[in-house]
């Protein structure tokens, strides 16, 4: 039983681990501080962009509920996290310059620190799937 419980402790210590070091590695390449990052303010280049490749990277690598996202991120909501993985998705899609080469950038980054890449297309290919039911429910409301 003690070996059970210490296995479960350890996995969510690896679990908070990895998820520091997604927003470490963010908030080092963006050149953000932890208070500005979860700060309240939308100042698009060093607080939106930031907060959205967290949301997208800790959802698509780690699996991390959209709730303990948002509240990572200086207590946003699961609506504000969805909203950010969607962003990126979506800029990707139409090739923004910009959010393409942060996102390669990162991309090597999690690559060389040993995260399973491979999640990332299954994700996003998830998630375009939830966009896509999303706007249908809409159109028969």
């Amino acid at each position: 039983m003690r070996a059970e419980i210490d296995s479960i402790i350890s996995s969510v210590d690896k679990d908070i681990e990895d998820e520091e070091n997604i927003k470490s590695i963010i908030l080092d390449y963006f050149g953000v501080s932890r208070e500005g990052f979860e700060s309240a303010q939308r100042v698009q280049s060093t607080r939106v962009i930031p907060r959205d490749f967290y949301f997208f990277f800790g959802k698509a690598l780690l699996n991390i509920s959209l709730e303990r996202l948002g509240k990572n991120a200086g207590d946003k909501n699961h609506a504000t996290a969805l909203h950010g993985i969607n962003n990126i998705i979506n800029w990707l899609e139409y090739k923004d310059k910009e959010i393409t080469g942060h996102y390669d950038y990162l991309y090597l980054v999690f690559e060389r620190r040993g995260y399973d890449m491979s999640l990332i297309p299954k994700f996003v290919e998830e998630q375009k799937a939830k966009q896509r039911s999303s706007l249908k429910n809409l159109k028969r409301a």
